[in-house]
């Protein structure tokens, strides 16, 4: 029987542990109400989201997705309404709360000169609650757009 070298174990599991710190560096799934969702959001990278509970609507400043993944959402992105996703995948007004969000913006508002919508994870890290943009369903937070609470909203 032919023996791996250590070294190669090594790096083998060097690899291991960073891809399993890259990936936590999202946190964990989170839930929360949209008494919780209310208020302002900011970003590390200058983008800012204030949302209300009642209407469920919003406005963002400085905010800018991948454009490969947001086709539609081009430019900087103000204003709009928001649902929470509901037990079937689906958005829903009626949804009281969720660890994802979409964040809809319509045509004719501010620059938004035709319609779009981009996914929000609700996340838990270091005991507090964040928002992050997905670029894609099968991806979480792989945007690095991350938000947190202007009052501090701990985790729930």
């Amino acid at each position: 029987m032919k023996r791996v070298p250590r070294v190669r174990v090594a790096c083998v599991l060097a690899a291991c542990a960073v891809l399993l710190a890259a990936c936590s560096d999202s946190g964990s799934s989170a839930r929360i109400d949209g008494d919780g969702l209310a208020g302002t959001w900011t970003s590390g990278k200058g983008a800012a989201l204030t949302i209300e509970r009642t209407p469920q609507s919003f406005s963002a400043t400085g905010l800018k997705v991948d454009a490969s993944a947001y086709p539609d959402c081009t430019g900087e992105l103000d204003d709009g309404g928001w649902e929470f996703y509901d037990e079937h995948g689906l958005t829903s007004p009626a949804a009281g709360s969720g660890t994802q969000l979409v964040l809809a913006f319509p045509a004719g508002r501010g620059r938004q000169s035709s319609a779009c919508s981009v996914d929000v994870d609700v996340r838990k890290k270091s005991g507090r609650l964040m928002l992050c943009i997905s670029d894609y369903a099968d991806s979480t937070c792989d945007s690095g757009i991350y938000f947190t609470k202007e009052d501090g909203a701990p985790g729930r």
